[in-house]
């Protein structure tokens, strides 16, 4: 009787093509049920001015944007919750007001 090697799946194994749906849980890349896009810790830096690796400080640290936790562990940013955290730390000036 052989084994096969099971894979733990990461960020890379999951990515999906942006708008791509999934009918059983959301997959990163994809969408959720309302229609929010999942992005993954690179595509969320990207939108941000953070790093990968600051997302991740962030996270651990109890801080940041909100996230969630999809297919063993991997991690998903909600595109609208990178935008509501984006404007509660909106700073404005006095001429700007």
């Amino acid at each position: 009787m052989t084994s096969t090697p099971t894979m733990r799946p990461t960020e890379h194994h999951l990515a999906e093509p942006a708008g791509a749906t999934s009918a059983s849980s959301p997959a990163v890349g994809g969408e959720t049920p309302d229609g929010n896009r999942l992005l993954t810790t690179k595509q969320a830096a990207e939108y941000t001015t953070y790093s990968p690796h600051g997302l991740e400080n962030l996270r651990c640290a109890g801080k940041g944007p909100a996230f969630i936790k999809v297919h063993g562990g991997a991690v998903a940013y909600r595109l609208a919750d990178l935008i509501a955290w984006q404007q509660q730390h909106r700073v404005t000036t006095l001429d700007q007001g």
